[in-house]
């Protein structure tokens, strides 16, 4: 889904807050090429938003896969 002219990508999860909130995970593409930016947003008890780059996105998938246990 693309909701503005700026965005490439949207997609949501939901999930739960330590405390068992219910809160909603928004992963964004803003921009084009090397200018584009990954932003990672939680909206819940609290609201956050990182803007990465694509360096720190792909380090961030990796640090997910490992967490999970898909890589070693």
């Amino acid at each position: 889904m693309v909701t503005s002219d700026n965005e490439r990508f949207r997609a949501t999860l939901r999930v739960r807050t330590p405390d068992g909130e219910c809160a909603t995970l928004i992963v964004t593409r803003q921009g084009w090429g090397s200018e584009g930016r990954t932003w990672l947003t939680f909206d819940g008890g609290w609201k956050a938003t990182a803007v990465m780059t694509d360096q720190q996105t792909g380090e961030l998938r990796g640090k997910l896969d490992e967490a999970s246990g898909g890589a070693r």
